[in-house]
């Protein structure tokens, strides 16, 4: 216990920077787009510690693991009237399919989180309204197959990333961090009914104690005893998969390809080229590919945002929380165009900085600044597989 108590006081002393409260969008610069990417909102679990009472229980989780629940819903319709509150004149309220583009990845919980959020975002008006005992209007998601997603999913295989952090996993460092919690370890086996632990066995941890706690469910002593430690490593785990630059871009890339394009349309008014990737089925990854709309929404995952953020050498120093949302901004002021980030979840609503760059980053900035952590679909596949 005494390394625990020496762990514990670390993971005290390590630095958090607080929430700081952002202001409407400004009146004198003009809003040109939006990009918002969030996190699916509360779900069941995806799996849990051998020795846990609940998981097993499938009345517990009638609609099985890992789908959106109702509070994820609630959550979700609720950042859509946010949304809704903050661009209401940017955005119309009523909807037409050239301001805003959806995009999720193909699970359940994304897609649906999605059509809540939209739920919030676009009530029916007037002529909208085809039932009216039915608040709702159906409004396209795109999506594709996770196996061919390489903009927002990363189950598109990369040998070359998956050889890079297999390295970093078998370095000293990582060898050292194990052997410094081996005692630790050896206290949580019993406690949990894992045999082999190390420090990746903590995000799946936080991951279902987190639901867990999001029901006041009772929960065995040792999940408050550890709680600090297994918070602080699963915070850490959600950054080594961009640890290095060049992690960062096999796993990130395409993403940030896509994004400066976008923003680069956004300042010419130009279209954007067409993106389609050709996968084992020769199916299309379905991505705008005319003028840009004024708002692009993302639906994806935890991990998603983790990659996002710490690429960018933003992330927020905690595992994203269900809904959390990162937001870019282009505005149009009197220096030129210039894009805002942001970070908002349940506590608060947060203004990211890139390194490198002000708050108000000129947009062709922004892009040298990003364009080292970028690659284009081609490249990305040749040199994941070289």
């Amino acid at each position: 216990m005494f390394l625990l108590r020496g762990l514990l006081a670390l993971v005290a002393g390590f630095t958090v920077v607080p929430f700081a409260f952002s202001a409407p969008p400004s009146a004198v610069d003009e809003l040109k787009a939006v990009v918002v990417l969030f996190r699916h909102g509360d779900r069941s679990p995806l799996s849990s510690w051998p020795n846990d009472i609940y998981y097993g229980n499938s009345t517990l989780w009638p609609d099985g693991y890992g789908q959106l629940n109702n509070l994820g819903k609630e959550r979700h319709y609720r950042l859509g009237q946010w949304f809704r509150e903050r661009y209401d004149g940017f955005l119309p309220k009523r909807y037409n399919h050239n301001d805003i583009y959806i995009q999720s990845t193909d699970v359940d919980r994304t897609l649906m989180s999605a059509a809540s959020n939209l739920a919030g975002l676009y009530p029916p008006l007037d002529d909208q309204v085809w039932n009216s005992a039915v608040n709702w209007q159906a409004i396209p998601i795109h999506t594709t197959p996770e196996e061919l997603d390489v903009i927002l999913a990363t189950e598109f295989p990369c040998p070359k990333h998956d050889r890079l952090l297999e390295e970093l996993y078998n370095s000293t460092q990582f060898q050292n961090w194990n052997e410094e919690l081996a005692s630790v370890f050896e206290e949580l086996s019993p406690l949990t009914g894992y045999e082999d632990l190390s420090v990746h066995s903590f995000s799946g941890l936080f991951s279902t104690i987190t639901i867990y706690r999001g029901f006041n469910w009772t929960l065995p002593e040792w999940t408050d005893t550890y709680w600090p430690l297994i918070k602080f490593w699963a915070t850490r785990k959600f950054q080594w998969p961009t640890y290095t630059p060049d992690l960062a871009r096999l796993r990130s890339g395409p993403f940030f390809d896509y994004l400066l394009s976008y923003f680069k349309s956004v300042k010419g008014n130009v279209s954007l080229p067409p993106r389609h990737v050709k996968g084992p089925r020769h199916q299309d990854l379905l991505l705008p590919n005319s003028n840009a709309p004024k708002f692009l929404m993302l639906s994806a995952h935890d991990t998603t945002l983790s990659d996002r953020t710490n690429a960018l050498g933003v992330y927020p120093d905690a595992v994203p929380e269900f809904s959390s949302t990162v937001i870019w901004e282009v505005r149009n002021g009197t220096q030129g165009f210039y894009v805002n980030m942001f970070f908002k979840n349940s506590t608060g609503f947060s203004n990211l900085t890139l390194p490198g760059c002000e708050f108000n980053c000129l947009i062709d900035d922004y892009v040298k600044l990003v364009e080292p952590i970028c690659i284009g679909v081609d490249q990305w596949k040749e040199e994941c597989n070289n």
